[in-house]
């Protein structure tokens, strides 16, 4: 589906839309019916059903009907033929009533409100064309009184529509959205009473199954270190969270875990459209605020991604995630101490969020306040005692204060909590350098390159130059270990 259209040029389309229909119905009396992909005929639930198992002009509807009924009515204590088969119909029972309703509007909302890979329609129907079909509901019951339905019970199980108008795929969720704010129009509005509920968890039951699978195999992908089997999660949970959105487009949370699942596989832009949609399907939805800002950050628009943050914890104001993540950018910036006062509020706000102490101690490292990035790490530790990239900041940390020893010893713990990652190898490598330690240096920044870690890049993120080092820790590098660290 389209969500990229500029908004004022689809209300615009909208609008053209809404007018077709009040233009094509406006010499004379129509009742119209949406439906949210092309069946061909305009068929009841029992003509579909035995549509292509029968030849049409053999097929005696009615028969069929009337032992529909005559088993019915040994379930219920209504006598009135038409309220039985309505109540069949709003049970999901198959009958030869086809549902259309006295407003546009309604109708338009039954073209939208599911397939959104496939086109709607609406279909006009002039009442004269029709008279000897029509059946006419009684009673005040809730969804009657909403949905404003009239029903037609043609002989034959359908009827050549009188007009029918297309719903394009990419007007689909922009216009639930325009029902929804200008007509108070949604799902739970249209299905408001039990019957309504039995159904619409019928349409969308399946929706949230392929959600929730989804979100299981995120989890797996979250799971894995391997990147290859990390993406064929991702696929699938993508897979997944599209089929939910397939039989509900009204999904925003459908659209918020697929954008998250796009951001994880580095598809920025897909993950920007999703959460977008999300926050246009619901406006104070404030994680689908703080993803779209998590993806504005991973490609440096930072000002985009302040002003998501911002609007999540506007939203909810005890947000922590939200204000972790407004540090980061700050401390991307190189705003340290706007960046500490973010971890601040999230420590306030969650005395146990371990990532909040780590970001601020990597705040303060960068500020080279070199105690009190310690002291978050060793905070860190306390709370997470298993927390391997907190041992690795901790042992970085006291490398620069000189202290060779604890910082091999963290960075060894962190080793030996997540030896599979390289990196670590690479911090290790660059510990051993003050203590002359050459062929260990060698060895891990040997194994970090050749894992594919740009030593390099990690070296100089702590030294301007290789004569900056040597000349703050008063060595001399052997040449090879020159030749690995030097920029190119």
């Amino acid at each position: 589906m389209n969500t990229q259209s500029d908004p004022q040029n689809e209300l615009s389309i909208i609008m053209q839309k809404i007018c077709e229909i009040a233009e094509k119905s406006a010499d004379g009396d129509y009742i119209f019916r949406g439906e949210s992909r092309a069946y061909g005929k305009v068929g009841s639930s029992l003509y579909r059903q035995y549509e292509y198992d029968v030849e049409a002009d053999d097929f005696e509807i009615e028969f069929v009907q009337k032992e529909i009924l005559d088993e019915a009515r040994r379930y219920t204590e209504k006598t009135d033929e038409l309220e039985i088969l309505i109540e069949l119909l709003y049970h999901g029972g198959t009958t030869n009533l086809i549902e259309f309703t006295t407003d546009s509007h309604i109708a338009l909302f039954f073209a939208c409100d599911s397939s959104p890979s496939e086109d709607g329609r609406v279909i006009l129907q002039k009442r004269d064309s029709v008279a000897g079909y029509l059946r006419q509901p009684h009673g005040p019951k809730n969804r009657i009184i909403v949905q404003k339905p009239v029903f037609l019970q043609p002989p034959k199980g359908f009827i050549i529509p009188d007009e029918v108008i297309t719903i394009p795929t990419n007007l689909k969720l922009p216009m639930l959205e325009y029902l929804r704010k200008s007509h108070g129009i949604s799902t739970e509005t249209i299905y408001n009473d039990l019957h309504g509920f039995i159904r619409n968890w019928g349409i969308h039951k399946s929706a949230y199954t392929q959600f929730h699978r989804g979100k299981t195999c995120r989890k797996r992908a979250d799971a894995v270190q391997n990147w290859d089997e990390k993406l064929k999660w991702y696929e699938r949970a993508i897979v997944h969270y599209t089929e939910a959105l397939e039989l509900k487009p009204d999904f925003p949370e459908g659209y918020n875990n697929r954008g998250s699942v796009y951001a994880d596989a580095g598809d920025f832009d897909r993950a920007i459209r999703d959460h977008t949609v999300a926050i246009k399907l619901k406006p104070d939805y404030a994680a689908a605020y703080n993803n779209r800002g998590i993806v504005y950050f991973h490609k440096r628009d930072f000002d985009r991604a302040i002003h998501d943050y911002r609007k999540a914890i506007e939203l909810k104001s005890d947000y922590a995630s939200a204000y972790n993540n407004l540090g980061a950018v700050y401390s991307k910036r190189g705003e340290y101490e706007r960046a500490i006062q973010h971890y601040n509020t999230v420590i306030k706000l969650n005395p146990d969020f371990t990532e909040g102490y780590n970001n601020r101690g990597i705040a303060y490292y960068d500020k080279g306040e070199f105690d009190k990035a310690i002291k978050d790490f060793d905070t860190v530790i306390e709370l997470d005692p298993n927390d391997a990239k907190v041992y690795s900041n901790l042992g970085t940390a006291y490398l620069r204060k000189r202290n060779f020893d604890k910082a091999i010893e963290n960075h060894n713990m962190a080793i030996e909590l997540d030896p599979g990652f390289a990196g670590f190898y690479s911090n290790r490598g660059e510990a051993w350098l003050p203590l002359k330690q050459w062929e260990k240096a060698r060895t891990d920044l040997t194994f970090a390159r050749n894992a594919g870690v740009d030593i390099v890049a990690l070296f100089h993120n702590d030294y301007e130059s290789i004569e900056d080092f040597e000349q703050k820790n008063d060595i001399r590098l052997p040449e090879d270990i020159k030749a690995m660290l030097r920029q190119q």
